[in-house]
């Protein structure tokens, strides 16, 4: 009886301990599934099908209102959720869908299409 009773003031003694290992275990597991769904910038180029980069080319997270344009270079960077999927739009060129998954770097080549459908431009004065 004498040892049954130790180990229980044994345990009882290490029972605060426990507890907060266990808090913040599931503390720490409760952060670190809000930071994997966050966004994170996602950098890249935007070449043609010849290698040679594109300047203004719409760098959309689809089903946002995300949106940035490649600048001289081709270069981008946008902040996107692991689970995003960057559409690419350039007069002439075909679009492209790519998922971002674990990356944060997407290099894409354009190819040019054969012929445009429909190109309205207006102009105001």
């Amino acid at each position: 009886m004498e040892k049954m009773l130790s180990a229980s003031r044994i345990w009882s003694s290490r029972a605060p301990r426990v507890r907060a290992l266990l808090m913040s275990v599931l503390a720490t597991l409760t952060f670190s599934g809000t930071a994997l769904s966050q966004q994170a910038p996602v950098t890249g180029v935007v070449t043609s099908a010849a290698g040679v980069p594109l300047q203004g080319v719409r760098v959309r997270v689809q089903g946002t209102e995300l949106r940035a344009f490649t600048n001289a270079n081709g270069r981008y960077t946008i902040a996107a959720p692991p689970d995003a999927v960057l559409s690419f739009t350039a007069v002439g060129q075909k679009t492209i869908e790519t998922p971002v998954g674990c990356r944060r770097g997407i290099d894409d080549s354009m190819v040019v299409l054969a012929f445009l459908v429909v190109v309205v431009v207006t102009a105001y004065t």
